[in-house]
Parts: C-alpha cells; sequence; structure tokens
C-alpha cells in the first residue's frame, strides 16, 4: 500500500505538470493579413517560414493572386453565416418565433433566397422546419437581433419546408453529327 501512494505521488506531479506545459492550438489572427509569415524589419519584406532560408539561391517569385478572386478582409456590410445561424427571430410585439438553423442559396443568382426556421415544439422537440424569404428579414447590425414580420401563431400554423435529396448531375448527352441525341455517356 505504501509503493502504491508513493509511486502516486511521484507520477502525478509529472501528470500534472505536462499538461500544464501544454500549449493551446495555434489559431491564425484574422486581423493580421500576414498570418504565418514573418517580416524582415530591415526591407519590410514577409519571409515565409515555412521554407528554410537559403542564403546563396536566388528566390522564386510568388505567384500572384487570381484578380479579382482573393477577398482579404470583410466588408462593413456584410455578414458571415455564423453570425445568422442559430440566431433567433422574433416578431415586432418581440415574441419569438424561432432560430434560424440554415440558409437557402440560389446556385444561379449566388443570392440567399430563404432562411429556414425551427419553430414550434419544446426544447427543440417536435420543432418543424419552416422557410421564410430572407429579405422579409430585418437583421440589425452585425446580426446581433433578427426580426420579422409574422407571429408566432402564423409560424406554427406555417407549412413545413421540403429539402429536396442530393443528387449527381445528369450524365451528359453525346449527339451523332445531325443533333440528335444518342444513348448518355455512363
Amino acid at each position: 500500500m505504501k509503493r502504491l501512494l508513493l509511486t502516486s505521488s511521484l507520477v502525478v506531479p509529472f501528470l500534472f505538470g505536462s499538461a500544464l506545459a501544454q500549449d493551446a492550438p495555434a489559431t491564425p489572427d484574422q486581423a493580421d493579413p500576414l498570418v504565418g509569415e514573418q517580416t524582415d524589419t530591415m526591407s519590410g519584406d514577409a519571409l515565409d517560414m515555412d521554407e528554410p532560408a537559403d542564403e546563396g539561391a536566388s528566390a522564386e517569385p510568388a505567384p500572384e493572386p487570381a484578380g479579382d478572386t482573393i477577398v482579404q478582409q470583410q466588408a462593413p456590410n456584410e455578414l458571415r453565416v455564423d453570425w445568422i445561424t442559430g440566431t433567433t427571430v422574433r416578431s415586432p410585439q418581440d415574441e419569438s418565433i424561432g432560430n434560424i438553423g440554415d440558409l437557402i442559396i440560389d446556385q444561379e443568382t449566388n443570392t440567399i433566397t430563404a432562411a429556414i426556421l425551427s419553430v414550434g415544439g419544446f426544447l427543440g422537440i417536435g420543432a418543424k422546419q419552416i422557410a421564410v424569404r430572407f429579405d422579409e428579414l430585418e437583421i440589425d447590425f452585425d446580426a446581433r437581433e433578427i426580426q420579422l414580420d409574422m407571429t408566432r401563431e402564423q409560424a406554427d400554423e406555417a407549412p413545413e419546408y421540403v429539402f429536396r435529396e442530393r443528387t449527381d448531375a445528369p450524365a451528359p448527352v453525346v449527339t451523332n453529327g445531325a443533333n440528335e441525341p444518342l444513348a448518355p455517356l455512363d
């Protein structure tokens, strides 16, 4: 028994000490455009910390970003999806209608067309999902409060939203020289 207590008293401080010595995982600083890079204070150039420095070799220039494809900063009028999802939607009478659980995006126009609200039920049990037009939502600054001109009763009476199943794209149709379709390619 003494050996067990002695062994435990020697091992526990090492386990506890190693747990305290572990660092939290590094997260990139979203406000700093040079995350993962260190700036050379003499020239102001960014140094890539992932590649070893080779004093004698000339470094190849980094490829340029693809024009307007890369966005570097969120604009003041843009909202993040995770700010919207989970937010409680309230009526003009300040009653809770439901929480936003998802957004529907039109793939052709790249616009958000609807918000999926979880309404009814108790603590999420028995709730149903309805869709409301996204442009009907009144979203305050940074989506801290969202209002909809609808009562809780109207939301409870609304039909449940029907999601479609995710499918594969249709097979391309091969035509002969006279633009007559042949059998689809498999």
